[in-house]
C-alpha cells in the first residue's frame, strides 16, 4: 500500500475472488487490447490497454463479494488526512473551491441538487455546497451514494444531506451537479455507471470526474527494472484524455451531454502533507499546459461534462 494513499486498498486476490477474463474492453467494448503491465501472479492479472479508446482495465475483475469486503471498512481506521479522516484529498477546502469553480456561477436564490457518487461521508460535496451558498445559491440538497456513513448534519440550515444505497433509488434528470471524484476507476462496470450518472443529470447541469492516468508511467517502468504502484483491486481502470473523449462522445446522443472541460487532474497531495510529492506532481503536469495532449505524463485526468438544455 502506498502510504500517501491508504484508501486505495491493495490485496492479492485468490481464484475464488476473481471473475473470468472479459473478452472486451469494459470502457468501450472493443476486443483489441494489449498488455501494459502485470498486476499480480498466481492467478495472473494484467493491465490491458484498449487500442480504440485508449483506456486501460485489469484483465480480471474482482467478484462482488471481494469488492464488498474491500470497501466494507473503507473509511474506517487511521487516516492520512489529519483534519478530516473521511476525505481522501490532501486539502478539503482547496478541492471544494476547485469543484465550485467547475460548477460555475449560480443563480441568486435558486435551489440546487448535488449528487455525490462515491464521496465517502459526503464531506467534499458539503464543502462545495457551502461555497455555492456563499455565492448566493438557495437551498442545496446533497444526495450521497456510497458505502460510507453520512457526515453529521450540516450547520447551514440551507443545506440538506440525504443518503441512498444505490443509484437505482434516484430519479433521472434531477441533479444540477454530479460529483464522481476518484470513483469511476473503482467500479467494474464504468460504461453502465456513467450512463446512469449522465441520465440523472438535469438539463444545464454539470458532471465532474477525476481518474488516474498512469499507463504512460507504467510503460516507462516496464522498460526498466522498477515497477509502478497500481492499487489493485481498488483501481480497476486507467482513464486519460482519449478515453474520456471516447466515453462522452459515445454517450452524447443518448444523454445530450458534451465535454465542457478536460485537463490534468488537480494535484491530490497537499504541500502540508508532503511538499516533495506535491512539488513533483505540479512539475510533472506543467508541460501539458504548453503542448497539450501530446504530453502524456499527467498522472491523472479530470473532466467537466455538461448536459445541454
Amino acid at each position: 500500500m502506498n502510504p500517501l494513499f491508504p484508501f486505495n486498498g491493495t490485496a492479492h486476490l485468490l481464484e475464488s475472488q476473481l471473475l473470468p477474463s472479459a473478452p472486451s474492453c469494459p470502457l468501450c467494448g472493443s476486443s483489441e487490447r494489449s498488455v501494459v503491465h502485470p498486476i499480480q501472479a498466481a492467478p495472473a492479472v494484467t493491465l490491458l490497454q484498449c487500442h480504440r479508446c485508449g483506456g486501460a482495465s485489469v484483465s480480471r475483475m474482482p467478484t462482488e463479494e471481494a469488492l464488498d469486503a474491500l470497501y466494507a471498512d473503507f473509511y474506517e481506521g487511521e487516516s492520512h488526512q489529519e483534519d478530516d479522516p473521511h476525505v481522501t484529498f490532501g486539502n478539503l477546502n482547496r478541492f471544494g473551491a476547485h469543484l465550485a469553480r467547475a460548477y460555475g456561477a449560480v443563480s441568486p436564490g435558486a435551489p440546487l441538487r448535488i449528487l455525490d457518487f462515491g464521496g465517502g461521508d459526503g464531506s467534499i460535496a458539503l464543502n462545495v455546497a457551502e461555497k455555492l451558498r456563499a455565492q448566493g445559491a438557495g437551498e442545496i440538497t446533497v444526495q450521497l451514494v456510497d458505502y460510507g456513513v453520512a457526515a453529521s448534519p450540516p450547520s447551514d440550515e440551507g443545506i440538506v444531506l440525504q443518503q441512498a444505497a444505490t443509484l437505482d433509488a434516484l430519479g433521472d434528470n434531477e441533479y444540477d451537479f454530479i460529483i464522481a471524484s476518484g470513483v469511476i476507476e473503482h467500479v467494474p462496470d464504468p460504461r453502465e455507471t456513467l450512463e446512469a450518472l449522465f441520465a440523472r443529470l438535469a438539463a444545464g447541469g454539470r458532471f465532474y470526474a477525476r481518474t488516474p492516468h498512469v499507463v504512460p508511467y507504467m510503460r516507462c517502468c516496464r522498460k526498466g527494472t522498477a515497477g509502478w504502484f497500481f492499487p489493485y483491486p481498488a483501481h480497476l481502470h486507467d482513464m486519460g484524455a482519449r478515453c474520456w473523449e471516447n466515453l462522452v462522445g459515445r454517450a452524447g446522443k443518448a444523454h445530450n451531454v458534451t465535454l465542457y472541460a478536460a485537463r490534468p487532474a488537480i494535484v491530490q497531495v497537499s504541500f502540508a502533507q508532503s511538499w516533495k510529492v506535491a512539488l513533483l506532481s505540479h512539475l510533472a503536469k506543467a508541460p501539458w499546459y504548453l503542448v497539450g495532449n501530446r504530453y502524456p505524463f499527467v498522472g491523472g485526468w479530470e473532466v467537466v461534462v455538461r448536459k445541454d438544455v
